[in-house]
């Protein structure tokens, strides 16, 4: 959205008859215009529209430039207090370039300030023109490539976590053959170690034997020739 702004004065007089300006008691300034498009150009035409009440008293009115005053002499008069209306044409050019596309100007008015002199009244009023601008083909280009950066780091980290999915189920398939190897060794230590044990079982028995005193005999009874 942009904004364009400016003033825009004017002053009025009256004839003498109505006497001098006391004060304005009422203003009110209404901006009515119309589009119109021509030659790369958006042009709002149309007036602003014055509505005014004056009070007036005895006295004499000074002399002033004409061309500076615009004299009101239609003036409905009641009392003292005086009524008119006028139009002050308004022109506005604006490059359709930087309107945005399907969008019109507006435009209105913000403040009015007036004064009453001996010579006349000052009206001021500040207007404002609105309108959407056009982005840049410039900030276009850099929104498409920003979307594009976003894209391809997302497809980046679905990937990474895709590839980390992946190692994780191939290690927990791997993993029984890894525990159960140690397992198989132990048991083919503990079967070499009894094949070792089993010769030194057979030493012992025989050296007992032999160290027997004389008394003994080697000879083996059945338990069922004891008698009782």
């Amino acid at each position: 959205m942009e904004v364009k702004s400016w003033e825009v004065k004017e002053q009025f007089c009256f004839p003498q008859s109505f006497g001098v300006p006391k004060e304005v008691k009422t203003i009110n300034v209404t901006p009515q215009y119309f589009h119109e498009e021509m030659d790369n150009m958006v042009h709002i035409n149309g007036i602003y529209h014055i509505t005014c009440h004056v009070e007036f008293e005895e006295g004499e009115v000074e002399h002033h430039a004409t061309s500076e005053f615009t004299e009101i002499e239609d003036l409905d008069l009641n009392g003292e207090l005086g009524y008119f209306e006028y139009a002050v044409p308004m022109s506005v050019e604006i490059s359709k370039d930087r309107i945005q596309a399907e969008t019109l100007p507006t435009v209105s008015i913000e403040t009015i300030n007036c004064k009453a002199e001996s010579d006349g009244i000052e009206i001021v009023w500040l207007v404002n023109c609105e309108y959407q601008t056009h982005r840049p083909k410039t900030e276009e280009v850099v929104a498409e490539v920003r979307q594009e950066m976003i894209e391809e780091v997302e497809e980046t980290l679905v990937l990474e976590s895709s590839s980390h999915r992946e190692a994780v189920v191939s290690n927990e398939q791997q993993s029984p053959r890894t525990v159960q190897e140690p397992v198989q060794e132990q048991t083919n230590v503990t079967i070499k170690n009894r094949e070792v044990e089993s010769p030194a079982e057979d030493d012992s028995e025989l050296q007992f034997i032999f160290n027997l005193e004389d008394g003994y005999t080697k000879l083996s009874f059945p338990s069922n020739n004891v008698l009782k």
